[in-house]
């Protein structure tokens, strides 16, 4: 039997693994997402989809900790 493709519009795939002292964090988009991305990057500034999605990750960490830092301080 062989394998039906499913149609994605948008595939993202992430992976992570342990690398020495750290991680390696890798993902795979498809081409039509990889252009799109380009495109977007480009347009607000970012000279690359590896420097957008750095900063992507890093705001999505910040947010999350102030989120959970002004959960406590709303408790003192």
């Amino acid at each position: 039997m062989s394998a039906t493709p499913i149609n994605k519009k948008f595939a993202v795939v992430s992976t992570q693994k342990p690398d020495g002292n750290g991680f390696i964090v890798s993902g795979r988009i498809d081409s039509t997402a990889y252009e799109a991305m380009i495109g977007l990057a480009n347009l607000y500034g970012y000279e690359s989809v590896s420097s957008f999605v750095r900063q992507a990750v890093l705001e999505k960490c910040s947010n999350m900790s102030k989120s959970m830092s002004g959960m406590f301080e709303a408790r003192l």
